[in-house]
């Protein structure tokens, strides 16, 4: 006996409603373009780690990004999109090195090549943060000056 019609329609829907996949994507906030440059001493910091951590009011994601040769950065939010959700937020630094100051070579962690970080740590910590922002919408321009003493 061959299925009828109604049958196959019904064994359609079944499959469609049943083999959806099973993961829930995740829902992406309004992003605000954020970027600026990052000056250690008085002068561009190339290859610095900036991230913008969620303040205490603030229960969304942190997003990162790196300087490069002008010390300029942008940042990018946790699913790979340019931005960040607007509030408030503490921002930290970080640059890990060889104990000698040069880069880590690819192919190498931090902890194969005994990193270091040239940022002093009050600029990583969030419990006694030097610099917090508030990201409004519509982005914003944020510069920072690293004094390393």
């Amino acid at each position: 006996m061959s299925p009828t019609h109604v049958e196959i329609g019904l064994l359609t829907v079944i499959c469609l409603v049943g083999c959806g996949g099973g993961a829930t994507p995740e829902i992406v906030p309004s992003l605000e373009q954020v970027g600026g440059k990052v000056l250690l001493d008085a002068k561009p910091a190339e290859g610095v780690s900036i991230t913008f951590f969620p303040a205490q009011n603030n229960k969304g994601n942190p997003a990162t990004g790196t300087t490069d040769s002008l010390g300029a950065y942008t940042l990018t939010y946790r699913n790979g999109a340019a931005g960040i959700p607007a509030g408030d937020y503490v921002v930290l630094f970080s640059k890990l090195t060889k104990p000698d100051g040069s880069p880590i070579p690819e192919g190498q962690t931090a902890a194969d090549a005994l990193a270091i970080d040239q940022i002093p740590e009050r600029f990583r910590r969030t419990d006694n943060p030097q610099y917090t922002v508030s990201v409004p919408k519509g982005g914003k321009t944020f510069d920072f000056e690293i004094k390393s003493k």
